[in-house]
């Protein structure tokens, strides 16, 4: 009678783990680009653009996130707001921002502790 049995020669293989993908990365960064962008426009707007309106405004609203100094008058005129666009744009690609890092981050961490999704 023979042995028909092989032994494998030493430990068991793990499986190679895989890298995360890389473009949560770059999500994060270009929505982190945009929140930067949007929030220089705002400041600009506010601190350059209207930089006298204190002076000659009797009902100044200011704001700090975003940037911005607007002048309400007496008939409900308001002057020196963002744009619409942008005050959008700031809070979209804030939380674009931050959904992108936290998957990002999420990702890494699977990674590194060697989850598969079964691809």
């Amino acid at each position: 009678m023979s042995n028909t049995h092989s032994w494998p020669a030493g430990p068991p293989v793990r499986p190679a783990r895989s890298a995360p993908p890389k473009w949560p990365w770059g999500a994060f960064a270009v929505a982190s680009a945009l929140f930067l962008l949007t929030w220089a426009l705002c400041w600009f707007n506010a601190n350059v653009v209207n930089e006298d309106l204190q002076n000659y405004c009797a009902d100044l609203h200011t704001q700090s996130f975003p940037p911005e100094k607007t002048c309400v008058t007496g008939n409900g005129t308001v002057t020196g707001a963002n744009a619409g666009w942008v005050t959008a744009a700031f809070f979209t690609s804030a939380t674009l921002s931050g959904a992108s890092l936290a998957g990002a981050l999420t990702l890494q961490f699977a990674a590194r502790v060697g989850y598969s999704s079964g691809r």
